[in-house]
């Protein structure tokens, strides 16, 4: 599957409250269904999805009564494909349904209809037989909320904002755009009104925000000054597994191999993998130590990556066991 860029369209959601003053409190998670269900049950007015969506025939044969699907990730990182049937049972144990819903997939109709059926009041999706484009999904995205974070904003009139926004926006770029648009691309988005049998809706801002900027609640970490991400690291993802499996259940993992293979790219994709899942509660503690030429130098380089402020600099060993 190719990689999304769902940070890109987070911090645009984000960067546009902030502009209009919008002092929402929002939480970012990968997909998994543990961060589904915990998610859910802390009541959120809006949920975002920015990932994969797969349709049912895309297994070879249909399964019966499992509806289509959103693609989730496994504590491993794997694809876990999560269909409308689970989705559907998930939501009906929560103690209250979100009022918006925007799952920015492919084939996410059947998606959004699960959603529409609990009670979500409005739900924005893509038509089942249609993919998008991840760049024409975030130009939706970023166009639906900038309207949508405007004084008096409603879910409808964003909606057909963006969709204005992005039919004029393929239109002027369709023969020599970079992202290959098409001049149908606005229409691929549905809007799904959630207790109404008809429209035309009646539509009115109820999700009104206190002023002032954007205010992340995921916790924080001690530690997460870890090195960029390596540009176009491809090729790995089953050494990936295989040792973030070992991490999970090992306290030691060392990656062995000839210089110049790709190490220290590994070490680095991992650091950044566990800090966007919040897998260790306290962070990451990224330290090169290629520079330590013997065991003392190697101890002052953790010492001082640790930030062990209240123990004494003598005793670096017995420090840094006691704050890891």
């Amino acid at each position: 599957m190719p990689l999304l860029e769902y940070n890109r369209e987070i911090e645009q959601i984000v960067q546009d409250a902030g502009t209009r003053q919008q002092g929402l409190k929002y939480k970012k998670c990968v997909a998994t269904l543990d961060n589904f269900q915990q998610c859910l049950n802390e009541m959120p007015i809006a949920l975002h999805f920015a990932g994969h969506g797969i349709k049912n025939t895309a297994f070879g044969t249909e399964q019966t009564h499992a509806g289509d699907f959103l693609v989730f990730e496994d504590e491993n990182g794997k694809a876990q494909y999560v269909s409308c049937q689970v989705l559907k049972e998930i939501l009906r144990s929560c103690p209250k349904q979100p009022e918006f819903v925007f799952v920015s997939s492919c084939h996410s109709r059947l998606v959004g209809d699960v959603f529409k059926a609990v009670g979500v009041r409005h739900v924005i999706c893509v038509k089942r037989s249609e993919k998008i484009l991840d760049q024409i999904a975030i130009l939706f995205a970023q166009e639906f909320y900038k309207a949508f974070f405007t004084p008096h904003g409603t879910a409808c009139a964003s909606f057909e904002v963006a969709r204005a926004k992005v039919m004029a926006k393929t239109a002027e770029h369709v023969d020599h755009t970079p992202f290959l648009a098409k001049r149908n691309d606005y229409m691929k988005f549905e809007l799904l009104i959630g207790g109404e049998n008809s429209m035309p809706h009646s539509c009115v801002c109820s999700y009104a925000m206190p002023s002032g900027l954007p205010e992340q609640v995921t916790p924080a970490v001690s530690y997460r000054e870890i090195p960029p991400k390596v540009e176009n690291f491809v090729g790995r993802s089953a050494e990936m597994y295989g040792i973030i499996s070992l991490v999970r259940s090992s306290r030691i993992v060392t990656i062995k191999g000839l210089a110049g293979i790709g190490k220290t790219s590994v070490a680095k994709a991992l650091a950044h993998f566990f800090m966007e899942r919040g897998v260790f509660c306290d962070g990451i503690v990224y330290t090169a130590l290629n520079a330590a030429a013997n065991t003392e130098q190697f101890l002052s380089l953790l010492y001082a990556a640790v930030k062990c402020d209240s123990c004494s600099p003598k005793d670096k060993l017995a420090c840094i066991l006691g704050t890891l």
